[in-house]
C-alpha cells in the first residue's frame, strides 16, 4: 500500500491572487504497515486497507484542482459563477457511486437491500464527499462561492455550508471510514423516495458490517491518536454528520441537485447491475 497516498496534503499551483487549497492539520501520522503497535488485527487491517480503496478523492480532487486552476485565470469579475458552480457539483457527485460498486461487503448483499442502501444513504456519502473536496481545494474559503450557493440553492444554505466547512474531518482516513459507515445506514430521510414498505432482507448482516466498521474507526483513532484525540475526533465526526443531514434537508427544494442525484443513483444501481 503507498502509504503516502493515504495521509497526503494536497496543494494547487498558483499565481497572483490564486486560492491556494489548505493543507490538513498536522497531526500525527499513521503507518498502516506497522500494525504490531496496535489494537487492530490482521483481518482488521486488511478490511481498512480495501475500504481505503472503495474512495478515492484523488478523482475529486483532480476535477477540483482543475476547476480552481481554470478560474484562476479568468479575470476576478466573472469568476466562480453560479453556474460554474453547478457543474463542478455535478462532476463532484457522479464521483460518488465508486463507493458502493468497489466494496466488497456491499457486493456481498442482495439487490433488494444495495437497491434501498443506495437511495437511502447516496444523498449523504456524496454531500460529505463533495464538501470534502470542496474543503481541500480551497474554494469554501472565498466568499463569493457561498455567494453562489445562495443563488443556486436558497440563502439558508450559505450558513449551513459554513458550518460544514468549519466542522470538516481533517483525516482523510477517517474521512474514507465515516463514508463507508454512512453507506450502510438503515435510517430512510423522512424525504426519502423510498418506498417505505421496502424491508432489508438481511438486516442483521447490514449492521454487523456497519458495527464492525464503527469498531474499526474507533481502533484506528486510538492507533492514531491516542485516547484524547479519538474521543475529540468520533465527537466531531457526529457532529459533522448532523450538519450534512441538515444541509439534506435544506436542499431538498433544489431541483437542479436532486436531479443530478437521481441520475447518480440510477447509474449506480445500473452498475451494479451489469456487474451481477
Amino acid at each position: 500500500m503507498e502509504i503516502e497516498r493515504i495521509r497526503a496534503s494536497y496543494s494547487v499551483t498558483s499565481k497572483s491572487k490564486a486560492v491556494v487549497p489548505k493543507t490538513v492539520a498536522n497531526l500525527q501520522v499513521v503507518n498502516l504497515l506497522d500494525a504490531d503497535r496496535s489494537d487492530i488485527n490482521a483481518n482488521q487491517w486488511t478490511l481498512l486497507s480495501n475500504l481505503l480503496s472503495c474512495y478515492d478523492e484523488y478523482s475529486g480532487l483532480i476535477i477540483g484542482r482543475n476547476f480552481m486552476t481554470e478560474q484562476n485565470k479568468m479575470p476576478a469579475r466573472i469568476r466562480f459563477k453560479p453556474s460554474s458552480i453547478i457543474h463542478l457539483f455535478q462532476l463532484l457527485l457522479a464521483d460518488g457511486q465508486l463507493l458502493y460498486t468497489k466494496n466488497r461487503d456491499f457486493l456481498a448483499l442482495s439487490t433488494e437491500d444495495r437497491s434501498i442502501l443506495i437511495e437511502n444513504t447516496l444523498i449523504y456519502t456524496t454531500a460529505s464527499s463533495v464538501n470534502f473536496i470542496n474543503s481541500q481545494i480551497g474554494i469554501m474559503d472565498l466568499s463569493i462561492f457561498y455567494e453562489a450557493m445562495g443563488v443556486i440553492s436558497n440563502p439558508g444554505s450559505i450558513t449551513i455550508m459554513k458550518r460544514i466547512a468549519s466542522h470538516m474531518i481533517s483525516d482523510h482516513v477517517m474521512m474514507k471510514l465515516c463514508l463507508a459507515i454512512m453507506s450502510f445506514s438503515t435510517l430512510r430521510p423522512t424525504f426519502s423516495p423510498t418506498d417505505s414498505s421496502k424491508q432489508f432482507s438481511s438486516l442483521n448482516a447490514i449492521l454487523n458490517i456497519q458495527d464492525s466498521y464503527i469498531e474499526l474507526a474507533w481502533r484506528y483513532l486510538i492507533y492514531t491518536y491516542k485516547l484524547e484525540w479519538t474521543v475529540r475526533c468520533f465527537s466531531d465526526m457526529i457532529r459533522f454528520l448532523f450538519i450534512i443531514n441538515e444541509g439534506v434537508v435544506q436542499s431538498k427544494e433544489v431541483e437542479w441537485y436532486h436531479d443530478t442525484l437521481d441520475s447518480v443513483t440510477q447509474q449506480t444501481k445500473d452498475c451494479l447491475t451489469v456487474s451481477d
